[in-house]
């Protein structure tokens, strides 16, 4: 008996597992184990966007939502970057966007997917892209959009806002160096996430950061 000294854990599991499978909770006709929408009547088990979930629980079409195609209109534009971020910050709350804006991948909807949103429009790599993304919102949604990179791992070194005048944020990990136009060296630090660098004292200019084998190039504006 499975109850008695010595039972064997694996076929115990392997047994309710089979169990599970034959159970038709939703009687029609197809079990539980085979069933894409268990909980829904679809005895046809119609799956148009062949995701492998029925089409009666499915809330999305990955035919038409997928890839940063926010807007389901085939091209990926502009309109997809404000679209994925107000999915970011919480103005939209539509599933399928939230889906089609997973750029990373990671099962998480965040600035990251938004910047790597950009990159498979216009090119370039994640600095160029933030750097875009500040041209393109006003200063209080950039901020609210930017404010995410202070508490995630982002996996190369970013620096905002650029131009500055006071002081900026620099997220990365690592020796980091920043050098003036002329080849002096204005600051050296050790980053463990972010980090704020404090400009007020510098000159306007252009420097350049680096960081881990990266350089990202940034202005000064007094």
């Amino acid at each position: 008996m499975y109850s008695q000294s010595g039972f064997n854990q694996t076929a115990i599991l392997q047994v309710i597992t089979e169990a599970l499978e034959t159970i038709d909770a939703d009687n029609d006709g197809v079990y539980n184990g085979m069933d894409n929408c268990p909980d829904n009547y679809n005895p046809n088990q119609e799956d148009v966007d062949g995701d492998g979930i029925g089409d009666v629980c499915d809330n999305c079409n990955n035919l038409v939502f997928t890839g940063g195609n926010l807007d389901g209109d085939g091209d990926l534009d502009i309109f997809d970057v404000l679209m994925l971020i107000d999915v970011v910050l919480g103005a939209n709350e539509n599933t399928c966007l939230a889906e089609a804006g997973d750029i990373t991948q990671d099962g998480i909807v965040n600035v990251l997917d938004v910047i790597g949103l950009v990159q498979i429009i216009l090119g370039g790599n994640q600095q160029q892209a933030l750097t875009y993304l500040q041209g393109l919102l006003d200063p209080i949604m950039f901020k609210q959009l930017t404010q995410e990179l202070l508490i995630i791992e982002a996996p190369k070194i970013l620096v905002w806002p650029n131009p500055s005048n006071s002081v900026m944020n620099i997220n990365g990990y690592g020796f980091v160096q920043i050098y003036d136009m002329l080849g002096k060296k204005v600051y050296d630090n050790y980053l463990s996430g972010h980090h704020i660098w404090d400009t007020r004292n510098l000159s306007s200019g252009i420097y350049h950061i680096i960081n881990e084998g990266e350089t990202v190039t940034v202005t000064l504006l007094k």
